[in-house]
């Protein structure tokens, strides 16, 4: 990701949004004192792939479901 916030969305409408600067910065931090040795686990560092067709699962935009993300960055400040 590039933009500026990573935006989680969960049920019921309710947003997590972090710098991600900040976030990136705070990683290698966070795994120490919880002693995670590793970001992610093996079987994320390559991308998904779909064992039924063999397709790469990158979404395209018709297969996005419906989100609260139609509001915009600009909409998130007050929140």
């Amino acid at each position: 990701c590039q933009d500026k916030y990573l935006v989680f969305e969960f049920e019921d409408n309710f947003l997590a949004v972090l710098e991600r600067e900040a976030a990136n910065a705070a990683s290698a931090k966070i795994l120490k004192d919880y002693g995670i040795p590793c970001e992610r686990s093996v079987d994320l560092l390559e991308p998904y792939v779909d064992s039924s067709d063999g397709r790469d699962m990158e979404l395209e935009s018709e297969d996005v479901p419906a989100s609260n993300m139609e509001i915009g960055f600009d909409g998130l400040v007050w929140t």
